[in-house]
């Protein structure tokens, strides 16, 4: 009884000035008359005709999950004095945010007015709670979803994490102007592009991409991955920035790589060994460049390098570039030859790891190369992440670097990639542990 007359009274007070003409409440104003006693009682309601969708869990570029959840109120019905409210709660219904208030956006969809909602999460059961609310005419619908992010066991990214609130509810950034919005791709560039064309265009898509940080925004900056260890430790990150030479021209697939190619190397780029030092080289294999050479990571700055990524040109290929085609397996392999003896110093009394990141790269010349020899004086920790566009494309670098018994990563999606940047920071944190052991030791699966 007592509920019951708690939820009338919620129902009233949030009607109540829409109802006899007053002005228009704020949010806040909302958000201070929220009808807890709808989500006490437990019963879900729908008096407002609506579809909703989730919650799904995706990943975020920082790597942190984010759940996603949207509510469609159909065109019939009028939405200018519906608010959403939202909160997270634990399994035991203990809130974990404040509450969340959301109004649609000013144009409604075909479908009718759309209501978003996105929380950055880390690992463990929730509830979500849901109201919506119609200020005019009183009627509302009730909603509970449960939702779980699961946790691998020993995770040491849910551990760097561990400052960050459960639940964070995200924000959307300002629209962007037009002129500045990045042109979508063509969907014929997708269909006819290639030199597979169409059969193939489904599995070269990927599956899922990481809910960035230009789709909602959190008001924590990624949190760093620090690496404690005894002896120094060299952490040598070696990209191929140039799209593979088969999708060059082919607009979609090239702004995909580029995109996910920004994202995998932010996380590296967060790996903080205390002990020692992370470098960068960047290559641009189409034009045989070198684009950044062991740069430390902490000076690179993140628009510095999408600049240097989307400044690669590919939709014209200079005659230079094409003259070189035959000879691109050999300038790489003189890259990682290099870069491994640059690297020689780092053993004398710590540990040397390389991490290379391609999207599968084939080569004309690949039979006159021969793979690198590993040296007596030192043996690098090699880690080879592939992100490919074709996941069934030959891959030529992993030939060079056999002699390393390198640990090879293919990831296809966000999840993906996540789990395997999970792995080498386990193995690098183990390494830490290890010494200067590890230059002969391979650390095995966490």
């Amino acid at each position: 009884m007592r509920i019951t007359r708690f939820l009338t009274l919620s129902v009233v007070l949030l009607a109540g000035n829409a109802a006899s003409g007053a002005q228009r409440e704020s949010l806040e104003e909302i958000r201070d008359k929220v009808p807890y006693g709808l989500w006490l009682e437990g019963r879900e309601t729908e008096q407002i005709p609506w579809s909703t969708y989730g919650p799904d869990v995706t990943i975020r570029a920082d790597l942190r999950y984010q759940v996603d959840f949207s509510a469609v109120i159909r065109r019939s019905e009028p939405s200018n004095n519906l608010v959403l409210m939202a909160r997270v709660v634990d399994r035991q219904g203990r809130p974990l945010t404040k509450v969340q208030v959301i109004e649609p956006g000013p144009a409604p969809g075909p479908l009718g007015a759309s209501l978003l909602l996105a929380a950055a999460v880390r690992s463990g059961r929730y509830a979500l709670n849901l109201v919506l609310f119609d200020r005019m005419n009183g009627k509302y619908n009730v909603k509970f979803e449960n939702f779980e992010v699961p946790a691998a066991p020993n995770d040491p990214l849910e551990d760097s994490l561990r400052d960050l609130p459960l639940v964070e509810f995200l924000t959307k950034p300002a629209p962007q102007p037009a002129q500045d919005r990045p042109s979508p791709p063509l969907l014929m560039d997708i269909i006819f592009g290639g030199p597979t064309g169409i059969r193939d265009v489904f599995r070269r898509i990927p599956r899922s991409r990481p809910a960035g940080s230009r789709d909602w925004v959190s008001t924590f900056s990624p949190r760093p991955f620090p690496i404690s260890s005894t002896a120094p430790i060299e952490i040598n990150v070696i990209s191929v920035l140039s799209p593979p030479e088969e999708f060059v021209q082919q607009k979609f697939f090239v702004e995909h790589y580029r995109a996910t190619l920004r994202n995998v190397l932010n996380a590296f780029s967060r790996l903080e060994p205390r002990n020692g030092a992370i470098r960068f080289t960047g290559v641009d294999l189409i034009h045989q460049t070198v684009l950044f050479d062991r740069t430390p990571m902490k000076a690179l700055d993140p628009e510095q390098l999408a600049q240097a990524i989307a400044g690669i040109p590919t939709a014209t290929i200079t005659l230079d570039a094409l003259a070189k085609q035959t000879a691109r397996g050999s300038f790489f392999r003189s890259v990682l030859e290099q870069q491994i003896s640059k690297s020689e110093g780092g053993c004398a009394g710590g540990a040397v790891v390389f991490i290379l990141i391609d999207g599968r790269e084939s080569f004309k010349d690949a039979r006159d190369l021969s793979p690198l020899s590993v040296g007596r004086a030192c043996r690098p920790l090699v880690y080879h992440l592939r992100a490919p566009i074709d996941p069934l494309a030959a891959d030529h670098i992993g030939r060079l670097i056999k002699p390393f018994n390198p640990k090879t990563f293919d990831v296809e999606s966000w999840p993906e990639f996540r789990d395997a940047f999970r792995r080498i920071y386990a193995d690098l944190l183990a390494i830490g542990n290890l010494g200067t052991e590890t230059n002969f030791l391979r650390v095995t699966d966490p």
